[in-house]
């Protein structure tokens, strides 16, 4: 058990590090458009399609190669790619020069979920499976919070932290981080777990196949897979979150990456692990599904997120949707990636997670934040009032959507149950 908390723990710190520096654009967004001169349209492009078309592509061939070789040389790999490319994008000096390492970012980054999801899920039993997979999405919770932490932050002197700065230090922390899982690689293997190794020895066609026929036969994966990258659409409002508390909500931008960061740190983290913990716990004494669980967390929330959307800063109102926002995606999130998980064969756990997040970066928050900024750039022209705002509630409708999803594979678990 030391050792795979050991391994749990340090999972969790690369997803902490790889969602710090996934979401920096975001915190700095109003910092960074400024220098290099870019529109809300080209911003939501660098943190939507150029992250999210290559972390996604590339993460199906991930799964692949993590069930077929293992994952810990090529998650090692990926934490050297994904970091040289952070400090990269801290020497940008043009939209181009933006979004050239930022497509390499998605690239090593596509790696660690498939093989956390296949080295988790070997060294944890299900009936934990919310649980580990809280803690673990808590760290990308956490590197969420911290992003925006420091895009508030000020350096020693009193001055706001330069953007270009915290890539560079974030891409050096990651290099070393990257040489610790060098150092780990024995450990981060499947062999010697009670889950079966026999996709290792599949080659990669049969692995395909095996996709292909368990996406075509299982309506409980096709529900879950879609329910979670719905979700995803609060993950994409993400992204512009900065930039929409400076622009419709009036705070300076230091103010608002600080206010945003404090929050998610102080929610996030707690949701997550505790959710986790609530959806194993109902699953196990009171026979609730997960997917019922989610789906509830969902519905409760969605009023309070409206109400965050159309309240004014200074609203007593706006703090709690402010939570309640962050709350509703990391809350449940154990839950959703466990009910992916226990519908995924052994054998291809790490493609069928690569397929998810596939479905959610490229289908919900790669287009969703390229399709944000663009309307919100639309309605500004039209000198529609709110524009981000009006743009946020939109996507927030599907959030009813994925609710649905959620009640309807409720209703397949307990079929398969009776």
């Amino acid at each position: 058990m030391g050792l795979s908390l050991y391994v749990l723990v340090l999972l969790t710190l690369l997803h902490t590090l790889s969602l710090t520096d996934r979401f920096l654009i975001a915190a700095f967004g109003t910092q960074i458009s400024l220098d290099l001169g870019l529109s809300n349209q080209q911003f939501g492009f660098v943190t939507g399609l150029a992250f999210t078309v290559f972390y996604a592509t590339t993460g199906p061939l991930a799964g692949l190669m993590v069930d077929r070789f293992g994952p810990g040389r090529l998650l090692g790999l990926g934490v050297l790619v994904w970091s040289a490319m952070t400090g990269l994008t801290g020497i940008a000096k043009s939209f181009t020069g933006l979004w050239l390492p930022r497509t390499l970012v998605g690239v090593g980054e596509a790696i660690l979920i498939p093989a956390a999801s296949r080295i988790l899920s070997a060294r944890f039993a299900d009936r934990h499976s919310a649980t580990v997979f809280g803690l673990f999405f808590m760290g990308g919770h956490m590197g969420v919070g911290l992003a925006y932490r420091l895009g508030g932050g000020q350096s020693v002197a009193g001055e706001p932290l330069v953007w270009r700065e915290v890539f560079l230090g974030l891409g050096a922390l990651g290099l070393c981080l990257g040489l610790l899982v060098w150092l780990s690689v024995r450990w981060l293997g499947v062999a010697g777990a009670t889950a079966s190794n026999g996709g290792d020895r599949a080659s990669l066609p049969m692995l395909i196949r095996a996709l292909m026929a368990t996406l075509a036969q299982s309506r409980r994966l096709q529900l879950a897979l879609l329910g979670l990258a719905l979700v995803h659409v609060l993950y994409a409002g993400m992204q512009f979150l900065q930039i929409w508390l400076v622009q419709d909500k009036g705070l300076a931008p230091g103010e608002a990456s600080a206010l945003y960061g404090r929050v998610y740190l102080m929610t996030a983290i707690p949701a997550s692990l505790l959710g986790g913990i609530a959806a194993d716990q109902l699953a196990r004494r009171l026979a609730v599904s997960r997917a019922l669980f989610v789906a509830a967390v969902i519905l409760l929330c969605l009023p309070l997120i409206i109400v965050f959307r159309l309240s004014a800063a200074d609203s007593p109102l706006f703090m709690p949707g402010m939570v309640i926002s962050v709350f509703a995606f990391s809350f449940p999130y154990g839950a959703m990636i466990a009910l992916v998980v226990a519908e995924a064969p052994e054998a291809i756990k790490a493609l069928v997670m690569a397929s998810a997040l596939f479905l959610a970066n490229v289908g919900v928050i790669g287009l969703g934040t390229f399709l944000l900024g663009a309307g919100a750039d639309w309605m500004a022209a039209a000198d529609m009032s709110i524009p981000m705002t009006r743009a946020l509630l939109a996507a927030d409708s599907l959030l009813i959507l994925a609710a649905v999803v959620f009640l309807l594979l409720h209703r397949a678990t307990n079929r398969r149950r009776d």
